[in-house]
């Protein structure tokens, strides 16, 4: 996760060409492979992890404005009032269901805890202290719209967002993710997940949206993934860093159809990969705001993230 991948074709050249040329071939190369993959990808029941590495994430349309005139809302919280609740509470985020990665442990919402409401905000807070001899220890924040059980809010296709302000500086490891409701129902199926976004303190100039496949829970006959694979797209933003830093609200966004995936940062395309058979699953969305492990020494306590609002939308009837 947060670390892109690529598929290099070695073409054979009787003279040297200049590295313009061959750079351009390579782009050349990668689109033809990946439109003919996805040509290809409607008569797949599965995939393996050898056809997932053969893909590549298309950069060519990168700028183009989303078009929402398509879509209908499905689900938004502006966060007017506490919704985060604890794992088989009332929703519509239930937290903390997903284990613990990171440097720092889930904890659930409550008084004391890390999830706070104010002015149509809210704010998730890692936080770390000092133990009696000397150690710091992080605790961090994760919620999702489905319970342990799989119970709550997914869906299959359509755009999903989030509008949120980063903490500024090493340490942070923020994310919104799609994940296949199946891995809850049907622990036999390959488990799919769409980063959204993740984003590094330590690197603040860098969105990172990845497709992953994982493994199912449960090993069934005729499984094709035996092992974890994926497939990342970066995005860089230093154009519009201020002193090294992103500053303000901005909207992180995926577009998710029976073709393609396509990421969007402030609703412009960052790039685009085929659907895999295992994305055509009803998906739900988690955000995070976890310890990244190689700089939770260098975090500064509190590192807060503050969302606006998360929303999804469903295409409107007779549209994909």
């Amino acid at each position: 996760m947060g670390l892109e991948e690529s598929v290099i074709v070695h073409v054979p050249f009787i003279s040297i060409p200049s590295p313009t040329f061959y750079s351009k071939t390579l782009m050349k190369l990668s689109i033809v492979t990946t439109a003919f993959a996805l040509i290809c990808l409607p008569a797949l029941a599965q995939t393996t992890v050898e056809q997932m590495k053969a893909l590549n994430w298309d950069k060519t349309h990168r700028g183009t404005p989303l078009d929402m005139s398509k879509y209908e809302q499905t689900f938004i919280d502006n966060f007017d009032k506490m919704s985060v609740t604890v794992d088989g509470g009332a929703g519509p985020w239930f937290a903390p269901v997903h284990s613990t990665f990171g440097a720092g442990k889930f904890v659930p919402p409550g008084p004391d805890g890390p999830y706070t409401i104010a002015d149509g905000k809210l704010t998730l807070s890692s936080d770390k202290t000092i133990d009696s001899k000397g150690k710091g220890r992080w605790t961090s924040c994760n919620m999702q719209t489905v319970d342990g059980k799989g119970q709550g809010f997914a869906q299959q296709y359509g755009y999903f967002e989030i509008s949120y302000e980063a903490p500024p500086g090493p340490g942070t490891w923020l994310g919104f993710w799609l994940l296949s409701q199946n891995g809850y129902t049907d622990t036999t199926k390959t488990r799919t997940e769409i980063d959204v976004v993740e984003w590094y303190g330590g690197d603040a100039r860098g969105v990172h949206t990845t497709v992953h496949l994982w493994p199912a829970a449960k090993a069934a006959p005729g499984g094709t993934v035996e092992k974890h694979v994926g497939r990342a797209n970066y995005f860089n933003l230093a154009p519009i860093l201020t002193e090294g830093k992103l500053q303000g609200f901005h909207t992180y966004g995926v577009e998710v159809t029976p073709d393609l995936v396509i990421g969007y940062f402030d609703r412009k395309e960052t790039g685009r990969f085929p659907t895999l058979p295992e994305f055509k699953t009803p998906l739900y969305m988690l955000i995070t705001n976890a310890v990244f492990p190689k700089q939770a020494d260098l975090g500064q306590s509190p590192m807060k993230m503050v969302v606006d609002y998360v929303a999804a939308y469903k295409p409107k009837d007779g549209t994909k």
